[in-house]
């Protein structure tokens, strides 16, 4: 029996389009019938600038909202990427504030943006970009935001001594303890709280401690720049923490003694812990193996349940709780773990999604498994990748659930090989390569085909040779990635290109970065002239920079590489040279297919 998808009773089609978003639901199904249009304007909403959004879809959405502003009362949550890094997700954040006000949207609940914030106290300033990077709104225009994803609290927001925000859940990408301080004392219901990099000059020894996040229940660091002295006054202010996740580059963070003496006196509650520590070490030093093994006393193993295992890489010490708590992880060829013996090392990497490999290591007696990479990068230039090494690294990785390879560290002499690793990869649709292995891949006829039907994105990272030959002048290019919807280049040094985007029928984003000596006046106006023709949203960076001769090139150690002579050459005169920094964002108003 074949069940339509209009049968379906109203709960269910309202649970399927509740997690959408807003933009494809509307595209979807807005028009189809008179059911689907009442339904899609009646239930909550979430819009969602970030990703890979077709500029048609995008227009019909806002122009669906202006024509039935009550679409807006039904948004929940908002997600609004910063223009601060020149992408393609924040031309359109870009776009959607030029033509709606933030404060139009009163029932968010959720906001996230990359933009550092600035707190608008009084209710009357409208929402604006006071520059690239900083969002200016009114917070007491949002009686119902409990949930806020932000860069950093502009320091002007934290002068509104009256402002008590009813957030239960915060995401900032920076903050200090001056700014945790701020938390502490206007954010009292706080429950989450994700700080990405945690740093800065000031501490918390002379603030006072009564008022303390009383409520936070959670909270993860993913770079935690302070001594472990400031993370013992920190946790003062957390008194009822249940899951606490870390991570540290600081020898003072590897101490099992303070860490139990701060647990048992602080942190009465803790449930969870999860942590990874990294630090230098000087190489055969037996005391760090010592230290180490101190976490893997009955304190940690028997009392808490927290198991946790260790290597030695180069210079440096791993330490982790496992499984590892981290999103990503390198491989080199030059480390020793330490197993943890009381738990299986199956589930050690589960939640590792972005792998670096130096494919030295793929051997047959390599033991650990990643069960969910989505992000693969391959890493050693001297030697080429074997049809061997592809079979070693499939019993590594879980090539199944990979969508991006990055090859562009890779060295390969026969192009054949990269078949067979991409016929392994079946959801492969991503794919970073060096401009100077293009020409390699052109000479494969059936690699080219191969490409042409997976890749969709494509990102070509720095040329490193100032004599290559640009492959956008090559057919070859414009045939082999024919499909491709999201293009990025980088070329270190190159004065033109002579990329065509008319080529690309189905390009919808592309990004350029390069440097040149020359003032990019005149291929500035080139480009201004060239999407006048084109239905193409773009912004324009340009940064000034002075050089030295050989600096510009990234070679001041290497005269000989650009024809100067050592006994010629006086480095006390290094002549002083200008260059400019170029990135270029288009959005393309492509129709869909």
């Amino acid at each position: 029996m074949v069940t339509k998808f209009e049968v379906l009773p109203n709960e269910i089609l309202i649970q399927c389009f509740e997690h959408l978003n807003a933009l494809d639901l509307f595209y979807s199904f807005d028009q189809l019938n008179y059911r689907f249009n009442y339904i899609i304007r009646h239930i909550p909403l979430y819009v969602n600038l970030e990703g890979d959004i077709n500029k048609s879809i995008f227009d019909q959405f806002c122009n669906q909202t202006l024509l039935n502003p009550q679409i807006k009362d039904e948004v929940y949550a908002l997600n609004l990427p910063s223009f601060k890094d020149n992408n393609p997700a924040g031309l359109r954040t870009k776009m959607f504030l030029s033509i709606f006000l933030l404060e139009e949207f009163v029932n968010v609940q959720k906001l996230k943006t990359n933009a550092d914030v600035n707190l608008i106290p009084m209710s009357t300033q409208s929402s604006h970009f006071s520059s690239k990077s900083t969002l200016e709104f009114s917070i007491t225009s949002f009686h119902k935001l409990r949930a806020l994803y932000i860069s950093a609290l502009d320091e002007r927001s934290m002068s509104f001594e009256n402002i008590n925000l009813s957030i239960t859940n915060l995401t900032l990408q920076s903050c200090d303890l001056n700014s945790f301080h701020y938390l502490s004392k206007h954010v009292p219901m706080l429950k989450y709280l994700h700080i990405n990099q945690f740093h800065g000059s000031k501490d918390l020894s002379n603030k006072n401690t009564k008022q303390s996040c009383l409520y936070l229940k959670q909270l993860s660091i993913d770079y935690f720049g302070y001594s472990f002295d400031n993370f013992e006054t920190l946790m003062q202010f957390t008194p009822n923490l249940k899951i606490l996740t870390i991570s540290a580059y600081d020898r003072d963070m590897i101490d099992a003694i303070k860490w139990e003496r701060l647990i048992t006196s602080s942190l009465p509650c803790l449930d969870i812990l999860q942590f990874e520590f990294k630090c230098w070490y000087p190489r055969g030093t037996q005391n760090i193996i010592n230290k180490l093994e101190e976490f893997q006393t009955n304190f940690w193993q028997t009392q808490h349940n927290w198991f946790i295992e260790y290597a030695l890489i180069y210079d440096s010490v791993l330490i982790y709780t496992i499984p590892y708590v981290v999103n990503t992880y390198e491989l080199t060829s030059n480390y020793k773990i330490y197993r943890n013996n009381l738990k299986n090392n199956v589930n050690t990497f589960v939640n590792v999604t972005n792998l670096k490999l130096n494919y030295e290591i793929l051997t047959d007696n390599y033991e650990d498994y990643f069960p969910n990479v989505t992000y693969l990068e391959l890493d050693r230039k001297s030697a080429s990748l074997t049809n061997q090494q592809i079979e070693y690294l499939g019993k590594i990785v879980n090539m199944f659930h990979l969508k991006h390879l990055d090859i562009s560290q890779v060295y390969f002499t026969n192009s054949s090989v990269l078949i067979k690793l991409f016929e392994r990869m079946p959801q492969l649709s991503v794919l970073s390569v060096a401009s100077d292995q293009l020409s390699k891949i052109f000479n494969n006829d059936e690699l080219c085909k191969y490409l042409n039907q997976i890749v969709k994105r494509l990102h070509i990272k720095g040329n490193y040779s100032l004599f290559d030959k640009d492959p956008f002048k090559r057919k070859e290019f414009y045939e082999t990635f024919s499909k491709i919807e999201h293009l990025t280049f980088e070329y270190s040094r190159i004065e033109e290109l002579s990329f065509s985007p008319s080529r690309l029928p189905k390009l919808s984003t592309l990004k350029a970065k390069w440097d040149t000596q020359y003032y990019p006046e005149h291929y500035l106006s080139q480009v201004e002239n060239e999407v006048q023709e084109l239905n193409v949203i773009y912004d324009i960076n340009v940064n000034q920079d002075y050089y030295t001769d050989l600096d510009c090139f990234g070679y001041e150690n290497d005269s000989r590489r650009y024809g100067f002579s050592d006994r010629n050459y006086d480095r006390k005169k290094k002549p002083k040279t200008i260059r400019f920094d170029i990135e270029i964002c288009m959005w393309f108003g492509n129709k869909m297919s």
